[in-house]
């Protein structure tokens, strides 16, 4: 697959898809009618997808001649421009019993089936180098940016099998009575990754086998299992999966501090059933919620590690909810206090915020220990400032007047809050958010499973 030392004519590049339309009529099944082509590459990664239909309207997939992939591969050398590269996929659609149209593209990313490797990215940048200004942001991303493995999350079993009567067979040894309510805390405060409301699972174990409302997946990040675990163990008194009971003891009974977004949504894929694919992991609601959650702790305890005013490495400030803390972790304040005619426009510019992420639960208040759970989890933005509700909570209860810097912006905005633009409000949910794969929708199923490789 080398670039021709010269490109290819328009009347080069038609010659090239008639041949593939001759391939096609002589090769397709009798009776078709249409057939939908799909090429992507990029350095040595090839993926197609080719369906046909027939003249009753059945359509199904049709293993490609050799032929077609080799005259794609010239056509897309051929086709480069020094200035632009070349495109990375290509789709046409053929109709009986010649007549096809052709759409190429070089800028939007292929929705990949497996994601190409590193050394991919970069053949295709050296037999098709162009300026940095016309390499897509994907391009660029997989050559600079070495894959990490995956993580293997396995799916606990709820029993050992299944007796001819359709009952539960159960042969794993029951948990020492003494090890019973740190196994139970451990099922029950690892991350949620999905709340179904609906269903629900059946007591197998019951006589009537009445319907128990509610499941909810866990993860550790090595294991995930169902609400089903914890209730068998604590009602029957039913072991989890020795092998997640041996994860637990091995943690000695802790769930982790955070677990990383990459093994949280691979969780999400075993127990969905949904395909592993490094670029397209699949993530819901509740693993949001739980990214959001662990970036608002971290801010609120880390020490400052950014700029002054604390300027991150996307381009936010960050307003500080205190000055600092003490020996013993007790906030230190030293702000003037604002007017109350300030502080109340202060008030309304802070709850006019764009909303980046929300958090699920409360936080402690540092300043009333009488009130331990008060504080909302959040992150908004006004395009140029990150701020926590925290900021507007003790304001409002206890007068602490915001970041000096941020406090002097608001002053400047005239205490009213710009418009902020969708992909803005996208920017700062990644500036408070740990890096990720790109998202896609998932299902609402939490049956299945099984243990995936990393």
């Amino acid at each position: 697959m080398t670039t021709p030392s010269a490109p290819l004519s328009p009347q080069e590049e038609n010659a090239l898809l008639e041949e593939i339309v001759s391939v096609v009529r002589h090769e397709a099944p009798t009776a078709w009618r249409e057939l939908y082509l799909q090429y992507c590459a990029v350095g040595a990664h090839v993926e197609t997808i080719s369906t046909i239909k027939d003249t009753a309207g059945n359509a199904r997939h049709w293993s490609l001649p050799p032929s077609i992939p080799e005259l794609l591969d010239r056509l897309r050398a051929g086709m480069y421009r020094p200035e632009l590269g070349t495109w990375t996929t290509f789709a046409s659609l053929i109709t009986h019993p010649g007549t096809y149209s052709v759409s190429y593209d070089r800028e939007r990313e292929p929705d990949w089936l497996e994601y190409p490797a590193q050394a991919d990215f970069h053949a295709e940048l050296a037999r098709h180098p162009r300026p940095a200004d016309a390499v897509p942001d994907w391009l660029r991303r997989g050559a600079s940016v070495e894959q990490p493995e995956l993580p293997t999350v396995t799916k606990a079993r709820l029993f050992d099998g299944m007796g001819p009567d359709r009952k539960p067979v159960v042969t794993r040894p029951p948990v020492p009575a003494e090890e019973v309510p740190a196994v139970l805390e451990y099922l029950r405060t690892a991350p949620v990754i999905q709340v179904v409301e609906t269903g629900g699972f059946r007591d197998l174990l019951a006589a009537d086998r009445k319907v128990i409302p509610r499941t909810v997946a866990r993860t550790d990040g090595a294991w995930v299992w169902l609400s089903s675990v914890p209730y068998y163990l604590e009602k029957y008194g039913v072991a989890p999966d020795p092998g997640l009971l041996a994860h637990i003891r091995a943690n000695r009974f802790r769930v982790p501090n955070a677990v990383p977004e990459t093994g949280l949504r691979v969780a999400y894929a075993v127990i969905t059933e949904e395909r592993i694919r490094r670029h397209r992991l699949p993530t819901s609601p509740e693993i949001r919620a739980y990214l959001a959650d662990v970036a608002t702790r971290a801010a609120a305890t880390a020490p400052e590690s950014q700029s002054e005013h604390g300027t991150g490495p996307r381009g936010f400030s960050r307003a500080r909810v205190f000055d600092g803390q003490t020996d013993d972790g007790a906030p230190v304040v030293d702000r003037e206090p604002l007017t109350a005619e300030e502080k109340d426009r202060v008030l309304t510019y802070l709850v006019a915020g764009e909303l980046v992420l929300s958090g699920r639960g409360r936080v402690a208040d540092q300043l009333d220990p009488e009130h331990p759970r008060r504080v909302p989890v959040a992150w908004l933005t006004d395009g140029t400032w990150l701020w926590q509700p925290a900021v507007r909570y003790y304001l409002e209860k206890h007068g602490v007047a915001p970041d000096a810097s941020f406090l002097a912006h608001i002053r400047a905005n005239e205490y009213r809050m710009p418009a902020v633009a969708p992909e803005t409000v996208r920017a700062a949910a990644r500036a408070v958010t740990p890096a990720a794969a790109p998202e896609t929708p998932a299902p609402d199923r939490v049956d299945g499973g099984g243990t995936v490789p990393g």
